[in-house]
């Protein structure tokens, strides 16, 4: 009754052949894709995020130049992107959001909408220079 042993053998290591190939391809480089070098991350900002761990950075924001009523004037990430590349500040990310205050409702008042970016805590100095304020850490 039953099989062999020697086919039950054969059974048995065909199963965990088959399991060991599927569970190391299922989480393992089999799966990537290898394109432009996408799996070799020597980029600067990759340096500069292991030189600046998560606990020395900070997150700082400046208003997006929008007033209520359609007054004001969007100021765009890239205008504010480059001025921290000019003073040589690395930004790790970047959001666009209100501040979650309450806003007075009255034409030319702040529409509460700021841009935050993250920056390494040895550069808040010249951050606040930029007329930039620290932030507490937004939500993700």
């Amino acid at each position: 009754m039953g099989l062999p042993k020697r086919s039950l053998l054969k059974t048995t290591l065909k199963m965990a052949t088959f399991f060991l190939i599927t569970a190391s391809c299922a989480s393992g480089p089999c799966k990537q894709e290898f394109k432009d070098n996408a799996m070799t991350k020597t980029s600067v900002q990759s340096i500069e995020e292991l030189r600046y761990p998560a606990h020395k950075r900070v997150f700082v924001y400046k208003p997006d130049g929008t007033l209520q009523c359609k007054q004001g004037q969007l100021i765009a990430v890239e205008t504010l992107l480059k001025e921290f590349k000019e003073k040589n500040i690395t930004v790790f990310s970047n959001k666009h959001i209100h501040n979650g205050l309450m806003q007075i409702q009255m034409c030319g008042a702040s529409t509460g909408m700021i841009y935050v970016f993250e920056i390494p805590s040895d550069s808040m100095n010249d951050a606040s220079k930029m007329d930039f304020k620290e932030f507490a850490k937004p939500a993700p």
